[in-house]
């Protein structure tokens, strides 16, 4: 086993797989980044379980804030249809006044 190259990984990405700081959270936001950019699309890719463990150490960390906890649970209630439509009449500026009654 070599035991440097696991030094070197931890090294590295440790911190962005245990976020305990807005500071840490804004670097695996970035890690993150840079993975999508020179990962494949292949889901074999060779960084896929870094990217799976660092979106799951983001996603960890942005939970156990009450606020979006609060939120994610509030948006996980809405229909996905409604929730579709909600975005495109904002992304339009789309408003009910003025419309004709169907």
């Amino acid at each position: 086993m070599d035991t440097q190259a696991y030094d070197k990984l931890a090294a590295h990405v440790g911190h962005v797989l245990h976020i305990e700081s807005e500071e840490a959270y804004s670097e695996a936001l970035a890690v993150l980044d840079d993975l999508f950019e020179i990962a494949g699309d292949d889901k074999d890719d060779r960084y896929g379980f870094l990217i799976d463990a660092i979106a799951k150490a983001i996603d960890e960390y942005e939970m156990s804030d009450p606020d979006i906890a609060t939120f994610v649970a509030q948006s996980d209630s809405i229909p996905v249809e409604i929730a579709v439509l909600r975005t495109l009449i904002d992304q339009h500026d789309l408003r009910m006044k003025g419309q004709p009654k169907i």
